[in-house]
C-alpha cells in the first residue's frame, strides 16, 4: 500500500489542478509575465540550438540598447552645447557701425550734406 503521505500528496496535487508547484513553476505563476520571466530564467526544456538563439538575440539587443543610449546621449550633449552657444551674446555694433561709416564715407550725398555743415 501507498504511505500516508504519498496519498497526501497526492490527493493535493489533484485537488490544486495536478503538478507540484516545486517541480511546476509554470503552472504557480500568476500572470503571463511571470510565466514568460521564469522560462526566460530556466531555459534547460529547450532545444540547445534555441537555447543559443534567444542568448544571441538577448545580447544583439542589449547592444542595440547600448547604441541608442549612446546617440541619444550624444544628441542631449549636442544640444545642451547649443543651449550655451545661444546664450553668448554677440555685439555687432561696432563692425555695422564701421560698414556704416565706411558706405556713407563712399556715397556723394553724404558728403555734399558733410560739406554743407562745415
Amino acid at each position: 500500500l501507498v504511505e500516508n503521505e504519498g496519498v497526501e500528496s497526492l490527493v493535493n496535487a489533484w485537488s490544486s489542478g495536478g503538478g507540484d508547484p516545486w517541480l511546476y513553476p509554470l503552472y504557480n505563476a500568476s500572470t503571463e509575465q511571470q510565466r514568460r520571466a521564469w522560462w526566460a530564467r530556466n531555459p534547460f526544456d529547450r532545444d540547445p540550438e534555441m537555447v543559443a538563439e534567444a542568448r544571441r538575440k538577448r545580447a544583439e539587443r542589449a547592444v542595440a540598447k547600448a547604441k541608442l543610449r549612446e546617440e541619444r546621449r550624444e544628441a542631449r550633449k549636442r544640444e545642451r552645447a547649443l543651449k550655451e552657444a545661444a546664450k553668448v551674446v554677440v555685439d555687432y555694433r561696432p563692425v555695422m557701425s564701421r560698414i556704416i561709416d565706411d558706405y556713407l564715407f563712399r556715397c556723394p550725398t553724404w558728403h555734399y550734406a558733410h560739406l554743407l555743415n562745415l
